[in-house]
């Protein structure tokens, strides 16, 4: 098995190579896992609010965005949606596509299509755009480079069952022979995600240069921003004291100086890195706890798998080696049931069971048995059906949540349904096909039909693929790594033009073809949250409306801020509104070519809440600002509002 820095010393530069262009395919695959699921929160979230920006009855219509779009260049599939199923269906491709990159079918492909999903998804309302957005992107681009299917995959496991077809019961128990690949991986990917990372901290931490930086009022002037603090930040406010206030602040300025250190330093790199994965996760964990700051928080927390050292990942599968082992009785002439234990065999990582053939005459047809008998080897009691299952979950890697719910009631009947069903249709499928007594359990047949009839194969077995050393001689490593070079040449190029307080350059100075490639890519490198200064004001926007019947209505708030749905003309504690709703709130007032939508979408009031007497005969929108209080105080000041536009129905005016 070639290690890491083995693999190293055969390149060009083996120091550099091994410090900033490798990977272990472990952390990748882990990565994997953390994007997708990401990215299915990331849509969980804007499913929740699909009509309120993903139709034209919503506060972004297609029309209003694509005559006055936030940025020159935009991309989106959903600009073609218009109504509500329109964008469902568009969300469950989404769904699809990050469920395959999840499990890690077909994953070069899912990696693709992610790209122009979770693109698609926010490029429809770039107008409510933040900070997490973009990184999710980010890595989501950066990682579309990286092999991330090689471990911890369906791909995976279908490779190894294609690559090596046992055909004896005897042979399973050979763990050595199922090993999955070691090799690292090298790349330019690897480095561009590595950089990405370390410049989101460097340029967080060097621009926030502020008066309320170097005074250590950040963290409450955050408190403050009634829109976006939590439960437990609202209740940490009204106790802070001046004194905590700085201690925190200056703790967390302190993280994100330090990470960008930690994160490239080359020499002890897998205990610095493991130092980098620590701070990460006790920043973002205590944003999380106080500030609703969207998608931010666990996208900057799924870059942290790709962080994680080899040496670390074989201390990790020592320390969750399932304990204890259990025999499996399986009959080898049965395809599903030598099917399933071939899959077994490769996801024991433990060399837990152990394959062995049943005791006597399990059934008198030709095709064997298709169930699966565990033995405890100590107690020697037997165990069956979704039993056997949880017996067996309980001795692969992080099996046992399965095995406590198989041992549920429900489940268990569920599961026993599932698998007769399986086993069914196993039967019907063989005994269509004539009795080969030659043939070994491995081979399943040779044509198409005992292929299509074998259950296993078809499952698991994967498409033929070129070997890699055909793959590594042709173009299209190549082609990857001068795509990974030119993209980092363009987010080099734009972090120098997004970051004027620390490079002192203008846009001007960039190529328009870059412009374009970043803004379609939306690849902004403006890493200033929350700098020079923290925000000492608060905003939000509060509607005045009239009812037919004469009663005064907020439609605006009574949806958008649950937990204030009447505010009135002052900011309340905790409004409760996503990150896009106060992203929304925070442009409006400066955006005035989409009041026309604002006002559409508040006259459609009674079609939202089903009640003809909701029907709005006037209207006033006001923005209201006011000041955050200063340290060791609790009210805010200087509350003004401003009128952004109103609305009376044309009979009203006639009538006055």
């Amino acid at each position: 098995m070639e290690t890491s820095a083995g693999y190293a010393r055969r390149v060009r530069f083996p120091w550099l190579t091994r410090a900033y262009l490798t990977a272990d395919p472990r952390s990748l695959a882990a990565g994997r896992i953390a994007l997708a699921s990401v990215l299915l929160l990331d849509l969980a979230r804007r499913a929740q609010e699909m009509r309120l920006w993903y139709t034209n009855q919503g506060l972004l219509p297609n029309h209003t965005v694509l005559w006055s779009p936030p940025f020159e260049y935009s991309f989106s599939f959903f600009y073609m949606c218009s109504w509500l199923h329109e964008a469902a269906i568009g969300f469950l491709i989404c769904f699809v596509v990050y469920g395959l990159l999840l499990v890690g079918l077909y994953t070069r492909l899912a990696q693709a299509l992610s790209v122009l999903a979770v693109l698609s998804l926010h490029g429809r309302v770039l107008f409510a755009q933040s900070g997490g957005d973009v990184a999710l992107v980010e890595l989501t681009i950066w990682t579309a480079f990286l092999p991330t299917g090689r471990r911890f995959s369906i791909d995976a496991l279908r490779s190894s069952l294609r690559d090596k077809r046992e055909a004896r019961l005897g042979e399973l128990n050979e763990r050595l022979a199922f090993m999955p690949e070691s090799k690292p991986v090298v790349s330019l990917a690897v480095l561009a995600l590595t950089l990405q990372l370390s410049v989101i901290y460097f340029f967080n931490a060097v621009q926030k240069s502020g008066a309320t930086w170097r005074e250590g009022s950040v963290v409450h002037y955050m408190l403050h921003q009634d829109e976006i603090v939590t439960t437990l930040g609202l209740w940490l406010r009204e106790r802070l004291s001046v004194a905590g206030s700085r201690t925190l602040t200056y703790a967390a300025l302190g993280i994100e100086a330090v990470l960008p250190l930690a994160i490239l330093f080359p020499l002890a790199q897998a205990a610095m890195r493991r130092v980098a994965v620590a701070l990460m996760v006790a920043l973002h964990l205590g944003f999380a706890l106080f500030l609703n700051l969207g998608i931010f928080v666990p996208t900057m927390l799924a870059f942290a798998p790709n962080l994680i050292h080899g040496t670390d990942w074989d201390r990790l599968g020592r320390w969750l080696r399932p304990k204890g082992q259990r025999f499996i009785e399986c009959d080898e002439r049965s395809p599903l049931a030598f099917g399933i234990a071939r899959v077994l065999a490769r996801l024991d990582r433990g060399a837990r069971l152990e394959f062995i053939e049943p005791a006597g005459d399990t059934e008198s047809s030709a095709h064997g048995s298709d169930e699966l008998v565990v033995i405890d080897p100590l107690s020697r009691q037997r165990f069956e059906r979704s039993l056997a299952w949880a017996q067996i979950a309980e001795c692969l890697p992080l099996g046992f949540p399965l095995a406590f719910a198989l041992r549920a009631t429900s489940v268990r009947r569920l599961a026993d349904a599932c698998y007769e069903v399986l086993a069914k249709r196993a039967r019907r499928a063989r005994h269509r096909l004539p009795v080969d007594s030659s043939a070994s359990p491995g081979d399943f047949g040779e044509t198409k039909s005992e292929i299509r009839a074998s259950v296993a194969p078809a499952l698991f077995a994967g498409p033929r693929r070129p070997p890699p050393k055909q793959i590594a001689a042709g173009p299209v490593p190549l082609l990857r790594e001068t795509s990974i070079a030119l993209l980092m040449i363009i987010a080099t190029s734009q972090l120098l033009v997004d970051n004027p307080l620390v490079t002192h350059l203008s846009y001007s100075a960039q190529p328009k073809w870059m412009s374009a490639v970043v803004s379609y890519l939306q690849f902004l490198q403006a890493w200033s949250m929350y700098a020079p200064e923290a925000p000492t004001t608060d905003a939000n926007v509060f509607v005045d409306a009239v009812t037919v019947d004469g009663r005064h209505v907020d439609p605006f708030n009574e949806l958008l801020s649950p937990n204030q749905p009447h505010p009135g003309p002052h900011i309340p504690p905790r409004l409760g509104q996503s990150l896009l709703v106060s992203n929304y709130v925070f442009r409006i007032p400066y955006q005035r070519d989409y009041f026309p939508a604002l006002r559409d979408w508040i006259l459609r009031y009674p079609e939202r809440s089903g009640r003809p007497e909701d029907h709005i005969v006037s209207f006033a929108a006001y923005a209201v600002i006011d000041e955050s209080p200063p340290p060791a105080e609790r009210e805010p000041r200087n509350t003004t509002t401003q009128l952004l536009f109103d609305f009376v129905d044309e009979p009203e005016k006639g009538a006055r």
